[in-house]
């Protein structure tokens, strides 16, 4: 029931327009998020309220690494 809700809620929202703050990353997960997405996975969306990122930070590093304008968010 929970994931049916997720999916109802999952949308793609432009990166440029979320709003990040600062955030310290880990370079190892960012690295592990960026060879999934490589391999054609697709990693949990991240969690936005309004415009700003509440998880999904490294999410967001590693799509931008691979020249990703957009991302899955749910929120």
């Amino acid at each position: 029931m929970i994931e049916a809700m997720n999916q109802a809620w999952r949308r793609v929202v432009q990166i440029d327009d979320l709003e990040r703050g600062t955030h310290r990353l880990n370079p190892e997960k960012v690295d592990r998020y960026a060879r999934l997405l490589g391999l054609g996975e697709v990693p949990p969306p991240i969690r936005i309220a309004g415009n700003t990122v509440r998880d999904g930070h490294h999410r967001i590093a590693a799509a931008e690494r691979m020249g990703r304008t957009t991302i899955q968010a749910v929120g």
